[in-house]
């Protein structure tokens, strides 16, 4: 019997082959595979595909392929290592591949490149063929190579270009364009990958549970906890999710259990490599967050904040030295690691932040109303609780608002900065630019079954800031304390969707 059958699969859910069956659409990648196929289609010319390792370019690049092949139209060409000693070797290739036979021994370049634009002109006009030449691993294009693609470009009809071109690489491709403007001037379309969210994460491993054959409404083999335990470990990267994900199901066939919770899928990725092994640490000492003190009742942070960095975002962890140091490697949003858990002393509140005021009150933002989202929720979510007082300086702030009760899917809301300072503690999983945003996330969170709400903070700079936080707040530094230490030798504090967290509630 083969190991997925014991998940009631017909196949591997969590191969590491870019099987285009197994295509995920994110939005970031539907945007890319759509906006490619349009331009491919229009025949504009060149289009660039950027992302870092293991974000997915060669399973949309299969996936394209697959789509574009369905079509009589259409003659595709896949060079999945551009590498070459020279040019003349490079356009020996796309000779060979778009003549349909190799070059004959000495021949120049120029012969070389007046075989392909023969063949090009014969394909596009007299064949009404649209070409496409489709390039992987394009950070290894050769600066001479690059010419030779600019020059291609210039074979072209007065309607289209005779030849379409996609190109996949790594970021730092990004350096090549820029050093080559007459080629960069020639993009039609640039599409940039990225790590996916917690919520993107959870799409991604049930899309492919889906594609390998898993029954609607069947058990799925992770738990909320799970997931959030699975996003951090893998930065969101759809290659690593899926790796660790395959790993967590040999882990329960070892255990004979059928769903993988937080602490499971934090010793697979403790087993996997260092940096998870300095992640997993971290997670069983801190619980997947770090404990923050803030001032204010609405919990602004004072100044000046100690940074740490999570996977995936920045956290502020405490006012004041003595700096937490980061572990090495962990540079910024999406790095493996991140410093123990801390609590710290209480220190004098600073100032608020105060935004452009609006109806004569400071405001913290605007956001936009979601499905089933009430006024209640919306105050809850952001102020941490609900009062009368706190429901008339929403409304005094949305004049237009004048039924509470009124509140629609799609309508934006002001919401001021409230009154009152105070010292709290927080645990704090994500941070966003804006309120909207923030909310965003927390909408996601929610979703994934996580007690979630907005936390609005000030930055060392002054400006607002907003953090995704979760449970709490604390009003001593005894208090965070003592949920730390309850936790009992680094084990998480759960609750029953099994996220560590440590809130009272």
């Amino acid at each position: 019997m083969r190991y997925y059958e014991l998940f009631d699969l017909r196949g591997e859910p969590f191969s590491n082959s870019p099987d285009p069956d197994f295509f995920h659409e994110s939005p970031g990648h539907r945007a890319a595979l759509h906006g490619l196929e349009i331009a491919l289609r229009l025949r504009r010319g060149l289009n660039v595909v950027l992302g870092e390792v293991g974000t997915g370019k060669t399973t949309l690049c299969r996936r394209l392929l697959r789509e574009l092949a369905a079509d009589p139209g259409m003659e595709t060409h896949l060079l999945l290592d551009p590498a070459c000693a020279d040019t003349a070797e490079f356009l020996g290739v796309l000779r060979g591949m778009l003549c349909g036979a190799p070059p004959a021994s000495g021949d120049s370049p120029w012969r070389l490149k007046e075989d392909i634009k023969d063949a090009l002109f014969r394909k596009g006009v007299d064949q009404g063929l649209t070409v496409v030449l489709v390039v992987d691993e394009a950070q290894k294009l050769a600066p001479g190579a690059l010419e030779a693609l600019r020059e291609l470009l210039n074979y072209e009809t007065n309607e289209s270009k005779l030849l379409q071109i996609v190109l996949l690489g790594q970021n730092e491709f990004q350096a090549a364009l820029d050093a080559a403007p007459n080629l960069a001037d020639r993009v039609n379309a640039l599409f940039r990958l990225g790590p996916l969210g917690p919520a993107g994460t959870r799409a991604l491993v049930r899309h492919r549970l889906r594609c390998a054959g898993a029954a609607p409404g069947a058990p799925e083999p992770f738990t909320p906890g799970g997931y959030l335990a699975l996003h951090l470990a893998s930065g969101g990267f759809p290659r690593r999710i899926i790796r660790l994900a395959h790993k967590v199901l040999l882990a329960l066939i070892v255990q004979d259990r059928r769903r993988a919770g937080w602490r499971l899928v934090r010793a697979v990725a403790h087993q996997e490599r260092p940096a998870a092994r300095r992640l997993a640490s971290a997670l069983a000492a801190g619980a997947a967050a770090l404990a923050l003190a803030v001032a204010g009742a609405a919990a602004w942070l004072p100044v000046p904040a100690l940074r740490a960095v999570l996977p995936g975002a920045q956290a502020a962890v405490a006012p004041a030295p003595p700096a937490v140091p980061v572990p090495e490697g962990a540079s910024g949003s999406g790095a493996a690691g991140f410093p123990e858990a801390v609590v710290s002393a209480p220190v004098p509140p600073a100032a608020p932040v105060a935004p452009a005021a609006e109806q004569g009150a400071p405001l913290l933002g605007s956001l936009e109303v979601g499905p089933g989202e009430s006024l209640s929720q919306v105050i809850h979510g952001v102020y941490g609780r609900y009062t009368p007082a706190l429901l008339g300086q929403v409304l005094a702030v949305n004049p237009d608002l004048t039924d509470p009760e009124s509140v629609r899917a799609g309508q934006r809301l002001v919401l001021p900065l409230p009154d009152g300072r105070g010292q709290r503690f927080w645990v704090q999983l994500e941070e966003r630019p804006t309120l909207d945003a923030a909310w965003a996330a927390r909408r996601a969170a929610r979703r994934m079954g996580l007690d979630a709400r907005v936390l609005p903070w000030r930055g060392d700079d002054g400006t607002a800031r907003f953090a995704v936080a979760l449970g709490g707040p604390w009003a001593a530094r005894e208090e965070a304390q003592a949920a730390l230490e309850a936790a009992g030798s680094g084990a998480p504090l759960t609750l029953g969707h099994g996220l560590a967290m440590l809130s009272p509630r």
